[in-house]
């Protein structure tokens, strides 16, 4: 069986075609291969501009935008800790003082009176035979 003209034609035509479009896929492989290049050159460029912004904008602002930084983090520590039910500096001084005070009271009351020791004794007694309400943890003695 011979070919006929037209099929050696169009056989010619796909021919053509495989080629135009490996050329395309070519050229679209060497342009992907150029923009590669094109955005090293380019990207070492810009990198040593933002260097070179980056040392001019540090010598100006690199300090107060630390101390922004720092006290932004202090506010939102002390945020979460309040969330949490936690006190904060402040009042864990405003505590620290009554304790204080509390203890200077006991102590003048046990001047006052020698037998409030004992009382002081048999309180301690209490506290450390029983467990926190709700909890297996002892106070410590």
């Amino acid at each position: 069986m011979q070919d006929k003209p037209s099929d050696v034609q169009d056989g010619s035509k796909e021919a053509g075609s495989r080629d135009d479009l490996k050329e395309a896929a070519h050229r679209v492989w060497l342009a992907g291969l150029g923009a590669l290049a094109a955005a090293g050159e380019e990207g070492s460029r810009m990198f040593n501009r933002l260097v070179d912004r980056g040392r001019a904008y540090g010598a100006t602002d690199a300090g107060s935008y630390w101390q922004g930084w720092d006290e932004e983090l202090d506010q939102k520590v002390t945020a979460a800790l309040g969330r949490l039910g936690l006190p904060n500096r402040d009042e864990m001084k405003i505590l620290e003082r009554r304790l204080e005070d509390l203890q200077a009271n006991l102590e003048r009351l046990e001047l006052r009176n020698p037998g409030a020791a004992s009382w002081e004794q048999d309180s301690k007694q209490t506290v450390a035979s029983s467990s926190l309400p709700g909890t297996s943890i002892r106070p410590p003695k």
